[in-house]
């Protein structure tokens, strides 16, 4: 990789990750790759390997970004609406991917952590939006998973 400036490497990084959460959200995991970055930013692939040493560094760039745009179209006025909810956002590409990236870490290990990350915060959500136990908390992501399976395999676009 050329040398550039610590400016132009962080502004670079940036527009990779907003470019890899773009093509998370509307194409899913599979779309994020090597060839599709480098040709989004007019580059070798070998260039996009020094800001994401690994596949699993693509990471970087959804980390944190799911929920925020989940939540709005989530009803948090019951653990049932929420539930209700969360069964017709699993429709839309946004909450697929995200549940599929969640499914493929945690079955295939892509980065160890990630589906941890997400476990650990549907818990603190079920604590947080309708002040749940440890148990209850626990009951709730549990039938999160099954809810969002559900749908996906009673939809057509399996």
């Amino acid at each position: 990789m050329a040398r550039i400036s610590r400016a132009q490497y962080e502004a670079n990084k940036q527009k990779l990750d907003d470019h890899i959460w773009e093509l998370f959200k509307t194409e899913g995991w599979e779309a994020v790759t090597y060839s599709r970055l480098a040709k989004f930013m007019g580059t070798r692939k070998s260039t996009i390997q020094g800001y994401y040493p690994s596949s699993a560094h693509f990471l970087e760039g959804i980390e944190g970004r799911g929920f925020p745009e989940m939540l709005p179209l989530l009803d948090m006025s019951s653990p049932e609406a929420f539930l209700d909810s969360f069964a017709e956002g699993i429709k839309l590409p946004l909450f697929r991917n995200v549940f599929e990236l969640f499914v493929l870490d945690g079955v295939q290990g892509i980065s160890g952590t990630h589906a941890k990350k997400i476990l650990a915060n549907m818990k603190k959500m079920g604590k947080h939006y309708f002040g749940m136990d440890e148990q209850e908390a626990e009951h709730m992501y549990k039938m999160i998973i099954g809810t969002a399976l559900a749908s996906i395999i009673e939809s057509d676009s399996i």
